[in-house]
Order: structure tokens, then C-alpha cells, then sequence
């Protein structure tokens, strides 16, 4: 019977040391983001000063920067809601993703614009014998790419960012739960006596 105790108090300690699986995931996600941001930057700052005479939606409306903004932004708090898992950092966190899911859908339409619509370029960006504005478009396709990169990451990192931990759920359930299961605890109760 001891035993069983030990080996019941032994799981339960051995689950708060080791971290959850999804606060692991969380902090790669966020990492991700992190890293994200900071390739966005660096790219726009060379694609800044490699840029000479062409009309660069993208630069023009700093895309680069103010995106490398919002998801390092992002990636902080995803970081943040891993180590602390609070109700308002996961509100804060949620925010942060929505407004960087907004800025993702600008800088797409921004890069398209730029690449594929109202092209400055003389000749697309396939051509066997490259030109001297190749490498600049290379550069906003690769910006593209990291955009579209931070779109399919959005959305993971949102959910199990703002999902309820199981064991503050457990700990909840330990205390009474919340006001609404005390509530219906107590109407079951008098209904039954």
C-alpha cells in the first residue's frame, strides 16, 4: 500500500519537474517566431541598402521592419506563455497573433504586389542569365516565403498558446472549480435532499 502511494506521489512529482510536452512545443514555436523576425530583418535591412532606383512597394512601406516587428512581438510572449502561464499573458499573446496574422496578410499582398503584379523588374525572376536586380528579387521572394512561413505558424502557436493547462484544470477541480460548477454542485445537491 505504501508502495502504491510512493508510486502515485512519484508520478505526480515526476509531472510537475518535467515540463509538458506542449509548453516544449510552445517554446519552439515561439523560438520559430523568433528567429523569423530576425531573418526578416536582416533581409530587409541588406534589401534596403542593395535597393537603388526601384520602386519597392515592400520598402516603401517598411514592410520588412514592421513585420520583423510584430513577430518577434509574438514569439516573446509565446515564449512568456510557456515559462508563465497566466490568463492575461494569454490574452496579451492571443492579440499579439491576431495583429501579426494581420500584419502577415499585409506584407502578402505588399510582396505580391511587388513580385508579381506591378513588377519594377525588367525581366521575372526565372531567367537562365540573371540581371543585375535578380538578387533583389530573390531577396523579396525570400522574404515571401518567410511571410507565408509566419502565416502556417500563426495558427498553432494561437491554439496551444490559449488552451487551458490539464493541470490547472486539475487544481481548479481540487479547489471547488469555478464559480458556474459550484453553482450546479450546490443546485444537484438541494435537488437530491
Amino acid at each position: 500500500m505504501q508502495n502504491a502511494a510512493r508510486t502515485a506521489s512519484g508520478r505526480e512529482d515526476r509531472r510537475q519537474e518535467r515540463p509538458p510536452e506542449r509548453r516544449i512545443l510552445l517554446q519552439a514555436l515561439g523560438a520559430s517566431h523568433v528567429a523569423i523576425a530576425v531573418l526578416h530583418a536582416v533581409l530587409g535591412g541588406y534589401l534596403v541598402f542593395a535597393v537603388k532606383n526601384l520602386h519597392l512597394v515592400a520598402l516603401k512601406s517598411w514592410y520588412p521592419f514592421w513585420g520583423a516587428a510584430s513577430f518577434l512581438i509574438s514569439g516573446i510572449l509565446a515564449i512568456a506563455v510557456a515559462a508563465v502561464s497566466k490568463t492575461s499573458l494569454k490574452a496579451l499573446c492571443l492579440v499579439a497573433n491576431v495583429l501579426s496574422f494581420l500584419c502577415v496578410l499585409a506584407g502578402l499582398f505588399v510582396l505580391a504586389k511587388d513580385l508579381f503584379l506591378e513588377s519594377p523588374f525588367e525581366t521575372p525572376i526565372w531567367r537562365p542569365y540573371p540581371n543585375s536586380t535578380v538578387h533583389i528579387q530573390r531577396l523579396q521572394l525570400a522574404l515571401l516565403c518567410l511571410t507565408c512561413l509566419e502565416f502556417f505558424l500563426l495558427g498553432p502557436t494561437t491554439t496551444i498558446a490559449c488552451r487551458d493547462d490539464p493541470l490547472s484544470a486539475e487544481v481548479r477541480a481540487s479547489r471547488g472549480g469555478d464559480r458556474g460548477d459550484r453553482g450546479l454542485r450546490e443546485g444537484a445537491s438541494g435537488r437530491g435532499a
